[in-house]
């Protein structure tokens, strides 16, 4: 389940439709200058911090797969 919540948010973080990627919240609330934009930070993560970024994406984005 962790490597799918991880290839999500990679999908969201990567350039996607020719559309820049500004980065995605790390928690509700976030400020944008601390978005995650680089992906190799998705794997020194824990569970809980993914989960928590992966529902924060949903709620602003809606799903998208």
């Amino acid at each position: 389940m962790r490597d799918l919540v991880i290839q999500r948010l990679t999908a969201l973080i990567e350039d996607g439709d020719g559309i820049p990627s500004y980065g995605v919240p790390r928690y509700f609330d976030c400020g944008e200058d601390e978005y995650v934009t680089n992906v190799e930070e998705l794997t020194d993560m824990s569970d809980e911090e993914l989960l928590e970024m992966f529902e924060t994406v949903v709620g602003f984005l809606g799903f998208q797969g």
